[in-house]
């Protein structure tokens, strides 16, 4: 109730300040004027023009000159709104014992509407591209005789603005020009009033010509290292719309292709340009390469806590090595990535000779960081997340994070060291160790573990994580009679590798306002990996972001899907269970074969509790066989057998409103999100923009 409350006020606050911002402003103190004849825009916007207009030439009285331009301010503003006869006579009356007093008398004449648009001469673009350049037309208004109404239509008639068609006409030029129509023409709209002055049909004529292509391309002057690829770039422009435009194109293609190969100050000039009748344009281009660049030495400077081997190793151009912009570029995308410099600057240093030294400037950025996760959760009550991250540990550039939650039936902790290359290489390693304590309404659940986590980018919207967990899971102060119910709830570790594929098309990971992003985690626990858990387990996580106001900087909404399906094999009634609560009794390994079925019995909130109190009994009931804990109702497979069980879809779908600036000022920000249990509200104070990510277990991270 308290979430919805505060969203009510929100959208009450915004709706307010919508409405005091639609409210007509004051046009302030203007002289005395009077518009006889203005019916349809208005006296108070007539005078709001005015005063834009004219309002500081007239500021001691009105003069002849300021009386014309307003006038003619006013007749340009009917025109605007369709009004193509209107006609503004104006007198200045002089008042003897006050200001002098200006009146405009409007004639607003026929309002025209433009009911048809009709093309001639314009046979090589499509009718939806020709149209595009026009006002929107009224449904089953003709553009031309024989094509099919386009899309781009609404119910009422746009009026004729002979400007803004004007405007329209010398575009669709620009655009003829810009794709080889060289010698294309577009005649100014050619209109048709109907006998009352109210309709208009306009034509426009198009002298489409004959369109240029690149047919051939000679290059002079490349240096031979560079021949192959100067050449399959001048050949991708062949058969392409040739324009003035596109020529610079292919000049600033080769260049970038010469940067590319070491010739930094490369020169690339059109020298002739041969253009037949049918079309094909044949250009000369000339190269002056200059000299071959190999970096003699790397400067580096504004380093005060990070050393010099940390930008070094992050750096693709080293001294030696000949001079490539992908790699200069690429060193610049490295430094900013790592997070350790809030300005990075990386450039030749000018000079005339082939080697040169390469300047590197960063500026560092805050390496420590603090924050506070305040919450509330329906079973664990009041709780708090706190968490320190060092970014830049003994100036190597590895971060080192400790986390920890504090609650009433809940702890855990985590450290974690992060180095963002691995051992030289694009890899980023995630090494840590963790800690939990839980205690449920009939036992206490212990976990001890470490993970380690290799993620690595290979496009730009694709990357993937590989990972390995070990964990050592034991439960305590059980709610069971019978002791050998408790033997079988000793420790059991768990060992097991994941892959983790993930597609990001999210505009900003920080401050995501559309996009979305996928992870498919496979995680496979084995024997031969030193687990007493046997299993293989699919997770499929789809998060969509949607922006609904304000260019994202208003509201976000965002929807997420979680997935899961495991096949399993286990050996240990307790571990089944115990894999069972850690999905929140929702998976799924479950305990060996069953020789017969027992009575149907429904299943408790999280599985545990109600299968331990039914294994005792038949402990007792059938001495000498090995417990087992029943928590399933389907007949059971051969034992030894990998068996599919089914995660029930976890869907989360929620609408969040966000009220933020970009980016979010440091301080206090409330995150609301879908229940996991009953309802969670979380707010986090951090030193700057933090990212929170929930996992599947509900665990926050940034």
């Amino acid at each position: 109730m308290t979430t919805l409350a505060s969203l009510a006020r929100f959208l009450f606050a915004a709706a307010l300040l919508w409405a005091c911002a639609a409210l007509p402003s004051d046009p302030g103190e203007v002289q005395p004027m009077a518009f006889p004849g203005a019916d349809t825009l208005g006296k108070d916007r007539l005078r709001r023009l005015v005063a834009e207009e004219v309002g500081e030439s007239i500021a001691e009285g009105w003069t002849r000159s300021a009386v014309d331009d307003a006038a003619f301010a006013i007749e340009r503003e009917y025109a605007r709104e369709g009004f193509a006869f209107a006609r503004v006579e104006h007198e200045l009356v002089e008042e003897p014992a006050a200001q002098d007093r200006a009146v405009f008398h409007i004639e607003e004449g026929p309002r025209v509407a433009l009911e048809s648009l009709r093309f001639e001469g314009a046979e090589s673009l499509r009718l939806e591209l020709l149209s595009g350049f026009f006002p929107a037309l009224p449904r089953g208004a003709l553009l031309r005789p024989g094509d099919a109404p386009p899309a781009r239509r609404r119910g009422t008639p746009p009026w004729w603005i002979e400007s803004e068609l004007l405007d329209a006409a010398e575009d669709l030029e620009d655009y003829y020009y810009k794709n080889g129509f060289l010698d294309a023409r577009v005649e100014p709209p050619r209109v048709t009033l109907d006998p009352q002055r109210r309709g208009a049909q306009v034509l426009v004529v198009v002298d489409e010509g004959v369109r240029a292509r690149f047919a051939q391309v000679d290059l002079e002057g490349a240096p031979p290292e560079a021949l192959s690829d100067l050449r399959r770039a001048a050949d991708s422009f062949l058969g392409a719309p040739y324009s003035r435009l596109a020529a610079g194109a292919l000049r600033a293609r080769l260049e970038d292709e010469l940067a590319r190969r070491g010739f930094p100050d490369a020169v690339v000039k059109q020298t002739d340009e041969t253009r037949s009748p049918e079309g094909p344009v044949a250009v000369a281009i000339s190269i002056v390469s200059g000299p071959r660049i190999r970096i003699a030495a790397v400067e580096i400077r504004g380093l005060e806590r990070t050393r010099r081997s940390t930008v070094e190793d992050l750096l693709t151009l080293q001294p030696g090595d000949w001079y490539s912009s992908d790699r200069e570029r690429e060193s610049f995308r490295a430094l900013y990535q790592s997070g350790l410099f809030s300005g990075v600057q990386v450039e030749l240093v000018p000079g005339i000779d082939a080697a040169r030294v390469l300047r590197v400037e960063v500026q560092e950025a805050d390496s420590l960081e603090l924050y506070a996760e305040p919450g509330y959760g329906s079973y664990e009550r009041l709780r708090v997340g706190l968490g320190a991250r060092y970014k830049n540990l003994f100036g190597t550039g590895r971060t080192v994070e400790l986390a920890g939650t504090l609650a009433e039936l809940a702890q855990s902790g985590r450290a974690s060291l992060i180095t963002p290359r691995f051992l030289g290489t694009d890899v980023r390693s995630t090494v840590s160790v963790l800690t939990s304590r839980r205690r449920e309404p009939t036992f206490t659940v212990r976990e001890t573990g470490a993970t380690w986590l290799l993620w690595r980018r290979f496009q730009k919207e694709l990357a993937a994580t590989l990972g390995y967990a070990f964990s050592a899971t034991s439960v305590s102060n059980v709610d069971v009679v019978g002791p050998q119910v408790q033997a079988l709830i000793d420790a059991v570790e768990t060992s097991s590798v994941s892959l983790t594929p993930v597609w990001d098309t999210r505009d900003s990971v920080f401050v995501p306002t559309r996009g979305s992003v996928s992870r498919v985690t496979a995680e496979y626990a084995d024997a031969a990996l030193g687990s007493e858990l046997e299993f293989l387990r699919l997770r499929l996580s789809h998060s969509t972001y949607f922006d609904v106001w304000n260019g994202g900087a208003g509201a976000v909404l965002a929807r997420r899907l979680d997935h899961a399906r495991g096949f399993h094999h286990v050996d240990s009634p307790a571990g089944a269970l115990l894999q069972r609560r850690r999905e929140h009794g929702a998976l799924l390994p479950r305990g060996p074969a069953r020789t017969h079925r027992p009575r149907r019995q429904s299943r408790g909130r999280r599985g545990l509790p109600r299968a331990l109190h039914r294994a005792a009994p038949q402990a007792a009931r059938q001495p000498g066989r090995r417990p087992v804990l029943r928590h399933g109702h389907r007949p059971a497979g051969p034992s030894g057998l990998l068996r599919p069980d089914r995660l029930p879809h976890r869907r989360r779908p929620g609408t969040a409103l966000r009220a933020a600036d970009r980016p979010h000022p440091p301080g206090l920000r409330r995150q609301s999100r879908p229940p996991r249990r009953g309802g969670e509200l979380r707010a986090a104070l951090r030193r700057g923009p933090v990212l929170l990510i929930r996992d599947s277990e509900g665990t926050m991270t940034p």
